[in-house]
């Protein structure tokens, strides 16, 4: 009893599933975050819920938890968000799903069995915007520096490979312009791309 009131008010979402995929416990933060109630989808397959587990890597990795005892971590930068939420309210004009950072892992029963795999989430949301809004406005200012001669190129790519510690993926495609004006930022877009594209890699 305790134990329900303390997972039922912890700031994250956190969902037990058995080894056939049915929920078995949804606490109150997946449901307000859902729109599902604990008593409506406790006991369905998670998978009737949300088709989109229905693909090999996740039941690969599902079936690798319940047999080997394996966790694994599923961080915004790689994978946006494993439940379709919509975020808070501040955030809805910047962003269509809530971003998280998600765990999956084992839980054993006395006998040291696997009988069920925990998912915890964690919305990661407002850090994700507040990262991106200031590489976004970094690699803005960046630009107009270099494309003023105020700044040389290899300035600009050691500020950013030592500023930014995020993917630069959505910002890049923040920034895209168009064909027409290439010259105007073939200075340091080429560049950027690649120097971007090298931290995104080196965060995975």
């Amino acid at each position: 009893m305790i134990l329900n009131q303390i997972l039922d008010n912890i700031d994250w979402g956190l969902v037990i599933i058995d080894r056939e995929f049915k929920v078995r416990y949804w606490n109150r933060w997946m449901a307000l975050h859902s729109g599902i109630p604990s008593q409506e989808i406790r006991g369905s397959s998670i998978l009737d819920f949300y088709p989109h587990f229905q693909n090999k890597k996740f039941i690969r990795n599902f079936k690798a938890v319940v047999t080997f005892g394996n966790h694994y971590f599923f961080p915004q930068k790689l994978y946006g968000y494993m439940f379709p939420f919509r975020p808070d309210g501040n955030f809805v004009s910047e962003i269509n799903y809530m971003q998280q950072s998600c765990t999956m892992g084992p839980l054993r029963d006395e006998k040291k069995v696997i009988q069920y795999v925990y998912i915890s989430v964690k919305d990661v949301t407002e850090a994700y915007i507040y990262e991106t809004n200031l590489a976004s406005a970094l690699l803005t200012l960046l630009e107009k520096y270099v494309d003023k001669s105020e700044m040389p190129a290899s300035e600009a790519q050691s500020i950013l490979e030592e500023l930014l510690p995020v993917s630069g993926q959505e910002i890049l495609a923040k920034h895209a312009k168009p064909q027409k004006d290439k010259d105007t930022h073939a200075l340091i877009g080429d560049q950027l791309v690649e120097i971007l594209s090298e931290i995104a890699t080196s965060n995975r």
